[in-house]
């Protein structure tokens, strides 16, 4: 009697642990999720931006738009003073987060 005793107590144990590290990864990816959730503004293109053209000039042919976190490109632009004394090299097309030819600056 005494083993069955002390085998239900350990399944017991073990079976409260595990509901706890399922409970803690649970609410880890919760807030992963719900991180990649936020929104942010980030610069879009509203026409065509011509390879040449100054970041100072270009920065009135830009809009802000709001996007999932998630979504974000590496180098996306958030404020006009970031392009300001670059030079455009290629010419993204028009309204689009995420480009098929990337807009890229260049230091004049």
């Amino acid at each position: 009697m005494t083993y069955r005793v002390r085998n239900i107590g350990i399944a017991v144990a073990l079976a409260a642990v595990a509901a706890l590290l399922t409970s803690f990864y649970v609410t880890s990816y919760k807030r992963h999720v719900q991180r990649n959730q936020d929104h942010v503004t980030v610069l879009v293109a509203k026409k065509d931006i011509e390879q040449g053209t100054s970041g100072s000039d270009a920065s009135h042919l830009l809009a802000s738009q709001d996007v999932l976190r998630g979504s974000v490109v590496r180098g996306a632009i958030s404020s006009p003073d970031q392009i300001a004394g670059l030079s455009s090299t290629t010419s993204p097309t028009s309204r689009r987060t995420t480009f098929p030819r990337r807009a890229s600056f260049c230091e004049i």
